[in-house]
């Protein structure tokens, strides 16, 4: 990892001119011409820059912002706003946001490494970049992306953006690497594959040799705001019918272009011959088949009907005035499982504070009705962990007995899973910094 060429750019080993690496601080390493000896002090600089190794930690939000901050202080760079004293502006700008942002760098720059867009399209990158973002938070990302990205690796550690980008870039650059993975993975399986992104629909290509299956739904894709792609779905067929392989037109090196790769899939562990027409020795291209799944055993034939409703798109409309809207007809032809149902109800409630109110006076007029006894339970389902606490007010204040179930992921985030999770850390990579911080206060003294 620590050869790639991103990770060697946000450390700041670079090359000059010449051809010589050039260290932060402009130290030269090493000489490309004539070939003279690297000097002591040029040697053992290069030995201390720390770099990425295999036994990296792997970050969370919490770290990562918490690295962003000292990042940003270091830079002199305030995200409140000077206007007025106490409280919050609205001019104010969250740290998440710049994290966000700093993601949507780092992926349109790993995209342009990968040398999979063109100019046209990297001009269209950055205006997408540009209108999810204030310009503000835009001028900031810019300038303390290198100095965020230098921070995680000096301490040998990864985000979960790093595992993505750095993975597609390995398998870009060290073909021995794809090859050892195509061994260990013959068959790949990508499940909502409707929020993938485009540099995680290149990874998925690179790890594909010739079986590949993917689950998804385009009208149910929620992450465009992190880089999804709704239309990975309808670009799947252009991704890969008619290639050898998943790679094919991501690596162009004259050596694999001209490799023999019913002889690549034996190598693999794979049959070679089935990768060749039965009646000629051409290579059996790749066939995208696709499936639909028209039995619906979750809801009631009303809540479909209404889901169908809602998610017809103009784009559906405008193909039905034409006679060819495939996907409204498919649609139609789900068939519920579950019987016709009640209607569904749509309740607008002034806020979340009566939405709660609502729902739990509810419950208890079911129960003064009959509807429901002492015994009966009632699921309340929410969205975010940040609405249970409104609901919950709601039960306490009009005395319903509830439990809160799930949350699993806040077992880690308590302070004292957090405590022994550090010195694990630190035994694991000694680099971790966010770690120390926190283990030298623990126990409190």
């Amino acid at each position: 990892l620590g050869s790639l060429p991103s990770v060697k750019q946000s450390l700041g080993v670079t090359k000059n001119a010449a051809g010589a690496t050039v260290l932060q601080g402009g130290i030269q390493t090493e000489s490309s011409e004539d070939g003279e000896e690297q000097s002591t002090m040029a040697m053992a600089n290069e030995m201390l820059i720390p770099t990425l190794d295999g036994s990296f930690n792997i970050v969370d939000q919490s770290d990562q912002l918490r690295l962003l901050k000292e990042v940003l202080q270091k830079h002199n760079i305030q995200l409140k706003s000077n206007t007025g004293a106490g409280g919050g502006s609205s001019n104010d700008i969250r740290p998440i946001t710049v994290l966000n942002a700093i993601s949507l760098l780092n992926t349109r720059d790993a995209m342009r490494i990968g040398g999979s867009r063109g100019s046209k399209q990297q001009d269209d990158d950055d205006d997408d970049i540009l209108n999810k973002m204030s310009r503000k938070v835009y001028q900031i990302a810019t300038e303390i992306q290198t100095p965020f990205q230098r921070a995680k690796y000096t301490q040998n550690s990864l985000d979960f953006d790093d595992l993505i980008l750095l993975t597609r870039e390995l398998l870009l650059n060290h073909p021995n690497v794809r090859e050892i993975l195509h061994r260990r993975w013959r068959h790949i399986l990508v499940d909502e594959f409707q929020d993938t992104s485009q540099v995680q629909l290149e990874l998925v290509r690179l790890l594909t040799t010739n079986s590949l299956f993917v689950v998804g739904d385009g009208d149910q894709s929620i992450y465009s705001w992190r880089g999804a792609c709704p239309e990975s779905m309808s670009d799947f067929e252009m991704a890969f019918h008619g290639r050898r392989h998943g790679w094919e037109g991501l690596v162009l090196t004259k050596e694999e272009e001209d490799a023999d790769f019913a002889e690549y899939l034996e190598r693999i562990g794979g049959q070679g011959e089935d990768v060749l027409d039965e009646d000629s020795s051409m290579f059996s291209l790749l066939k995208v088949h696709s499936v639909y799944l028209m039995e619906n055993y979750r809801s009631t034939t009303n809540i479909v009907k209404a889901a169908q409703r809602i998610i017809s798109t103009s784009k559906d409309e405008l193909e039905k005035a034409n006679g060819n809207s495939s996907q409204d007809a498919i649609r139609r032809d789900m068939k519920p499982m579950r019987g016709t149902g009640p209607s569904p109800r749509v309740l607008a409630c002034k806020d979340a504070r009566a939405e709660a109110k609502f729902v739990v006076k509810t419950v208890n007029s079911m129960i003064d009705s009959g509807d429901l006894t002492s015994a009966s339970t009632v699921a309340l389902i929410y969205r975010t962990n940040a609405q249970s606490r409104l609901l919950e007010e709601a039960c306490v204040e009009h005395n319903l007995r509830y439990v809160v179930r799930g949350s699993s992921g806040t077992f880690y985030k308590r302070a004292e899973i957090q405590d022994c999770m550090s010195f694990l850390k630190i035994m694991y990579n000694p680099r971790d910094r966010s770690a120390w911080a926190r283990a030298v206060k623990a126990p409190s003294r």
